[in-house]
């Protein structure tokens, strides 16, 4: 008799991911963590970045753990094949070369990347470095 392939989600590794989702993140990291961080950086920028990079930890975590707990072979770190490397670099490109366009557009119609945040980024140790290569990279584009 054949074996069905019931897939990797049980109602159970559902609920547990739902529980991380929606009320562990929420309240650990969105709440009490990014108070800490805020209190730890004083800046909102460096607190959200680093409050993003801790769910971005946990989200993944979470995932593969659940993910090796069904036992699926399948899963775990492997490289792409050749075949597949010309459309990753064609598709890496396309999305790069549309934000950039994005950017420009937004900038046609008068319209800004700023935010109030722009002003705590540009304020930190930092900055001449990152504005240079923003400077930089915007002159190369004007090339194109």
């Amino acid at each position: 008799m054949k074996q069905k392939n019931q897939g990797l989600w049980t109602i159970k590794s559902f609920v547990i991911m739902l529980v991380v989702t929606f009320i562990a993140v929420p309240v650990f990291i969105e709440g009490i963590l990014q108070q800490a961080l805020q209190s730890l950086f004083k800046s909102e920028l460096y607190a959200g970045t680093a409050t993003g990079f801790v769910m971005a930890a946990v989200f993944l975590s979470a995932l593969y753990w659940l993910m090796v707990q069904a036992d699926d072979r399948k899963i775990g770190f492997q490289s792409f094949s050749k075949r597949h490397w010309p459309l990753i670099l064609f598709w890496l490109l396309v999305l790069i070369l549309g934000s950039v366009a994005i950017v420009v557009l937004m900038e046609w119609f008068g319209m800004t990347y700023e935010n109030k945040k722009t002003s705590q980024f540009t304020a930190g140790p930092v900055a001449v470095f990152i504005y240079t290569c923003f400077c930089f990279s915007r002159c190369n584009l004007t090339f194109l």
